[in-house]
């Protein structure tokens, strides 16, 4: 079976440990560039990780990978910069 991620920048967390809310580990992973998110119900996720969850979740994205070398998606999502 193949799955959807959604690779991002970081540059669209708020910081580079951004509050994850609610979110357990079990939820948020990080690993040396960023952290691979699962995607939820966006109701229960921080303000900014919203617009972000509910995009890939349209798209029918598994998970969410921040990643440092991902792709800025700065039309679609706020850029921070930290």
């Amino acid at each position: 079976m193949i799955r959807t991620v959604l690779d991002i920048s970081t540059i669209h967390m708020p910081s580079a440990s951004p509050d994850w809310g609610d979110l357990t580990s079990d939820q948020v992973l990080e690993y040396d560039r960023g952290f691979v998110v699962f995607v939820l119900d966006p109701d229960g996720c921080p303000e900014w990780l919203r617009p972000i969850m509910r995009w890939a979740d349209d798209k029918g994205c598994l998970m969410i990978c921040f990643d440092g070398d991902g792709d800025p998606q700065e039309d679609t999502f706020p850029a921070y910069n930290w």
